[in-house]
């Protein structure tokens, strides 16, 4: 599961699925859409606000999102059973590169996710999926149950720990989550690389397909941004007194002729993955 060359990065806004009036099928949603997000490896997720009084829903779905990312050996540790999880059980695994299962053996340079449960002195007893916690010397303290990626060394046959990042690695580790309080516009602002916005009232893909091929080639990061149920990309920025086309670099309709009057966010993310994946593939494989 090696990543792309590409920094790719998805905004949603903080009303996300605010519309559906139940957590069970929220939490439901939200597991396809984390599904998808793993499927096309997306880097990061930035939840930014669309419109006020939807800040609560934003941490429900940043929590959602950061727990099923989380390795499942590790869940319980970082993550007490609340009203908000309620269902989490009920939903499909990513299967990615960290979502290992525990067990009791372990490779040379295996990259496991784990965290530090508590501090002795200068070592520091970690869990990372294995029989019991791991006891290493550390030479600075990190913070305790938080996520963080080891590689598996062994000196004389005693496992030993080395902290590495997720940059360093060919391989794809899963999806960071973002809340921002800045506004879709602002937001867009602030981003360095390719800014995509989706919109039935964008110019069709099929038009834009070639641009897409040549652009990416000269850049090393994606942004693609999403509507609300309660509007599209340019209504949202139209409120913030802005034009969607002045801050993004295109405005794609990834559906034409599309068979729906609405197209959900969930199915919009899985086809203009689908999609963009096709266009990253076709410059890697050509």
């Amino acid at each position: 599961m090696v990543k792309h060359r590409y920094r790719l990065t998805i905004a949603i806004p903080q009303s996300l699925f605010s519309e559906t009036p139940h957590i069970r099928e929220k939490t439901m949603r939200l597991g396809f859409i984390s599904r998808c997000f793993s499927i096309f490896k997306v880097d990061e997720i930035i939840i930014y606000r669309d419109r006020s009084g939807y800040f609560d829903n934003a941490l429900f779905l940043s929590k959602i999102l950061n727990y099923l990312n989380t390795a499942p050996y590790l869940r319980k540790i970082i993550y007490p059973l609340t009203k908000d999880l309620k269902y989490v059980g009920i939903l499909p695994p990513l299967c990615i590169s960290h979502h290992l299962v525990s067990n009791d053996s372990v490779q040379e340079n295996e990259i496991r996710e784990g965290v530090i449960l508590s501090y002795k002195g200068n070592k520091a007893i970690i869990e990372i999926g294995l029989r019991k916690p791991i006891i290493v010397e550390m030479s600075e303290k990190l913070p305790i149950r938080k996520k963080l990626l080891f590689k598996v060394k062994f000196i004389n046959n005693k496992p030993k720990l080395e902290l590495v990042s997720k940059n360093e690695l060919k391989n794809y580790y899963g999806y960071s989550v973002k809340i921002t309080n800045s506004s879709l516009p602002q937001m867009l602002s602030k981003f360095k690389g390719l800014k995509i916005a989706t919109s039935r009232h964008g110019i069709s893909i099929t038009k834009m397909y070639t641009n897409l091929l040549n652009d990416l080639n000269s850049i090393d990061s994606i942004l693609l941004a999403f509507g609300s149920h309660f509007e599209g990309l340019y209504e949202i920025c139209l409120r913030e007194g802005v034009n969607l086309d002045t801050v993004v670099d295109y405005v794609i309709n990834f559906v034409p002729d599309q068979g729906t009057q609405t197209i959900r966010t969930e199915e919009a993310l899985y086809i203009t993955l689908s999609i963009l994946n096709l266009v990253i593939n076709f410059l890697s494989n050509p």
